[in-house]
Order: structure tokens, then sequence, then C-alpha cells
């Protein structure tokens, strides 16, 4: 069991938003910030991302950022200076005595907006993560506000993407979608790799020959009634060294990742699909509904019934 792309998929990892755009070497662009997950890379020239719960950072061509959900953040030429809101930057800019760059330009996919003519600082490629699913909270866990990241692979997918989008053909999306999938999975295996990277227990425990078997058979069956001895099995372990391993690699007891694990799929259910409490406790493995409701109301604050009627509004479609 793959749990990176367990977690990926149940996440619902789909529907980018790519724009290709350039900065301009006396001012920049503002995003948002409100996109679960933003994926930049910079094609070219060099930059800074900054965002007032971070220090601004150095970025240069084959550099990829990743930027969870927070404050709005800008790329800017230098550190403090100004920068335009991203649906105003897409008015056509020339510098007077000066060639604007012609090929570097705002493109959404689906459909195009104006091109967006500039003398370069930097080029970017900009990707807006679909993750709407509430699983996305142990993806996402514990990462820094502001991610940069240097890979051999990475360099080879972003020349594929800036080739899609500046020449389109069938399937453009399905093709962006998936890249901007692999554009993640090697950004956060890249960011992991670093020194002093903070790393998910669920992650950390891949590599371990202790914790790791266990956390993939959970997720690869979270309905089974899975106990202390069992998944001890799996590691080769007696229970109390097994316990105590899988505590300390993933920062919680086995049962108790089981049980979170399951009430997250549970709330998944619940409040994206509309699964019945009923429907919902038989997804998790729970028999006895009153057993469920119980555990779930520890775990979320409040009843099955109460958190599937409270259903979240949707998230803006910009990075």
């Amino acid at each position: 069991m793959d749990v990176l792309a367990d977690l990926l998929s149940r996440a619902r990892a789909s529907g980018a938003v790519f724009a290709r755009t350039a900065i301009a070497p006396d001012h920049g662009i503002e995003f948002s910030g409100r996109r679960l997950l933003a994926v930049h890379t910079i094609l070219s020239g060099d930059a800074y991302f900054e965002r007032d719960d971070a220090p601004a950072a150095p970025v240069s061509a084959g550099d990829v950022v990743l930027l969870p959900e927070g404050t709005p953040y800008r790329a800017v030429p230098t550190p403090g200076a100004r920068a335009t809101p991203l649906d105003a930057s897409r008015t056509p800019q020339v510098h007077r005595g000066q060639t604007p760059v012609s090929h570097l330009h705002t493109t959404r996919i689906p459909g195009s907006d104006p091109s967006m003519h500039v003398v370069c600082k930097a080029g970017l490629l900009c990707g807006a993560y679909t993750l709407d699913g509430l699983l996305s909270d142990a993806l996402l866990e514990g990462l820094p506000p502001l991610i940069v990241v240097r890979d051999a692979g990475l360099d080879r997918l972003t020349a594929l993407v800036a080739d899609e989008l500046a020449q389109p053909g069938p399937g453009e999306q399905t093709v962006l979608d998936r890249a901007l999938d692999l554009l993640l999975v090697l950004g956060l295996r890249a960011y992991f790799t670093q020194p002093g990277a903070h790393v998910p227990g669920w992650y950390a425990a891949l590599d371990d020959p202790g914790a790791g078997p266990a956390v993939r058979a959970i997720h690869a069956d979270p309905r089974h009634r899975w106990t202390v001895a069992e998944l001890a099995a799996r590691a080769g372990l007696s229970r109390a060294a097994f316990a105590k391993r899988f505590t300390d690699v993933v920062g919680e007891p086995p049962l108790a990742y089981l049980t979170g694990w399951r009430m997250a799929l549970a709330a998944q259910a619940l409040r994206e699909r509309g699964a019945t409490v009923k429907a919902a406790a038989a997804e998790v493995g729970y028999t006895n509904e009153f057993a469920f409701a119980t555990a779930f109301r520890r775990h979320y604050g409040e009843p099955p019934g109460r958190f599937r009627a409270s259903r979240e509004g949707r998230r803006s479609p910009t990075p």
C-alpha cells in the first residue's frame, strides 16, 4: 500500500488550475493564499517569494515552491517590492523603450486570459492544487508556510508542463492534472529529505521496519478490526516493542492512529458524499452505530449527524 498515493487519491487531488506568467523588474504579483496548496515553478530568471508569516525566500530557475493555505503571498523581484493582485496583473504592461517578452503570458486552463506583456525579471509556472477532501489535513499537517525545493526530477517535469502549456493538445487538462500530482509528490519527497524538514508521522513510518508495515496495513484495510497483536506480527515484534516503536515514530499509539484514520474517512463520507451515519459507520468497520457515534464525537467534538449537516463552503479556485 502506497500511503502517499492513498492520501492524494482520497483527498481528491484533481482539477489543476495552471497559469504561466512573469514578474516585471520593478513589481511582482500577489496571490490570495486561499488555496489549500499552491505549487509554483520558476521557469527562468530569479525572484523572491514572501508572505507575512514567513521570511522572504530567494528562488531561481528550476526551483519549486510549495505554499499551504494561509495568508496572501507575493512573488516579487526584490524583497518588499510592490505587488499587483493576480487578477489585476493581467492588464498588458510594456516598459517604454524595451522589447516586451510576449512569449511569457498568463494562460488559464481551461480557457485563456489576455496576454501579459512585461520585461521579464522571472518566468513562473503556477498551479492551484485542488484538495477539497477533509483528508488533506493528514497530507499537509505541519508543513511550513513556504517551502522551496530543487530536484532533477522536478526540472524535467517542469519542462514537460511548460511545453504542454505552449503547445496544448488533446487531453490537455488530464496531462496538467497528472503533472501537478507529480509536482506535488516529487516536491514533498524532496522536502521531506531536506535536513530539518518536518516529516509527518505516517511518512516517517514508511521506511521504518517496525511502524511501516502497520501503517500500510491500516491504510490498505481500515475496516478491519486491527489489534495491537496483529499489527505487531506484521512488524515481527512483540506487542510491547511494537507499540513503543510505533508511538515513537508516528507520534501516537497504533490504535489511536487507526481510530483517527477511520474517523477522517467517516468524516469525508458524511460531509462530502452525504452518507448516512449508518453507512459511514459501516464504511470504516463499525457494526454498532452507537459506538461509532461515540468515537466520532470524541474525535470531532460533535455528533456525526450534526457534522454531516454542516457543509463547508467551496474554496477559491485561484492561487
